[in-house]
């Protein structure tokens, strides 16, 4: 008998699918399990994102005065290319599969336990808005776009912070400031029938969407106190302020808002501060990246963002 068994032919030890056959039909639930937890690599491909304009040439060139060819790479390319390979293994054969990041984001907000895809989703799309609003074009001998600011949307800032200038020192001086990864914003308030704008900083993988404000993040927890002087923020006060989940102290705050909480309001412009998108070139001087940025922005895109165009 033994010989026998050992003697069976090769062709009984063929595997399918990692199984061999004989245990694929005893234990079909194995298999299944296999398939839920390690989907094939063609279901992975779920999502993709928005090219940039002029992608190709920022690929190949760089972008003048702010990213080389290899800055680029790592702050766009490679970059988006490793948040969206995750992302899609975490929704892969799940009900959420065919969303966009900008879906994603909204439905995963208030969900503790999709807090991973959150995170993923709104990196995307922060970062896709940043250097979606980046100009690429030669802007001549002063090397800087703010000479080609619409005349409407200067006069809205003036009539917000004073001047231009004013305003340059206000939204640079949020992103020197802050003292770990995020994106300082510039939003329009949607409250008031006027145009009015203000600045808003997120943290890490914070969101600056009014139907994402659950997970704004805009309050640095290293920076926060948990001891000294009273008039400090602390842990318990930035919670205060939020609220996330549907469970806990804090996870009926937002519900008495509204869906949109108290602030109504799109982002227009926004810059990183996270280190991926000027080590490569900058090293750690961020003061030199963002000035080379403000000089970079496509004061366009940011007019049309605040004539309502979809940010989507």
């Amino acid at each position: 008998m033994l010989i026998r068994r050992f003697a069976r032919p090769q062709a009984l030890f063929q595997t399918k699918g990692g199984l061999c056959e004989s245990c694929a039909q005893a234990a079909p639930s194995w298999a299944a399990k296999k398939r839920l937890f390690h989907p094939s690599p063609s279901r992975l491909a779920v999502m993709d994102i928005p090219k940039l304009d002029n992608e190709l040439d920022m690929r190949e060139n760089g972008i003048k005065n702010l990213y080389t060819p290899a800055g680029f790479a790592l702050a766009w390319t490679d970059y988006q290319s490793r948040m969206l390979r995750i992302l899609n293994s975490q929704i892969a054969e799940t009900r959420l599969a065919d969303s966009t990041p900008f879906a994603l984001i909204q439905q995963t907000a208030r969900e503790p336990t999709l807090a991973h895809i959150f995170n993923h989703a709104s990196m995307l799309w922060n970062n896709h808005f940043y250097f979606s609003g980046i100009s690429t074009e030669d802007v001549g001998i002063d090397d800087s776009t703010q000479g080609k600011m619409p005349e409407r949307l200067r006069n809205d800032i003036e009539i917000n912070f004073g001047s231009v200038d004013n305003f340059a020192t206000a939204f640079i001086g949020h992103a020197q400031a802050m003292f770990g990864p995020g994106y300082v914003w510039l939003v329009r308030s949607h409250d008031k029938t006027e145009i009015s704008f203000k600045i808003l900083t997120t943290y890490a993988a914070g969101s600056p969407l009014s139907s994402a404000h659950y997970r704004q993040q805009s309050i640095e927890p290293g920076t926060t106190s948990f001891g000294g002087d009273p008039r400090a923020p602390t842990v318990e006060s930035a919670l205060d302020q939020q609220s996330a989940g549907h469970i806990g102290k804090y996870a009926g705050n937002g519900a008495r808002e509204g869906l949109y909480g108290q602030s109504r309001h799109d982002p227009v412009l926004c810059v990183s501060t996270w280190e991926h998108s000027y080590i490569e070139g900058f090293l750690l001087d961020k003061d030199a990246f963002l000035f080379r940025w403000w000089h970079r922005i496509n004061w366009q895109k940011v007019d049309q963002r605040t004539r309502g165009a979809s940010s989507k």
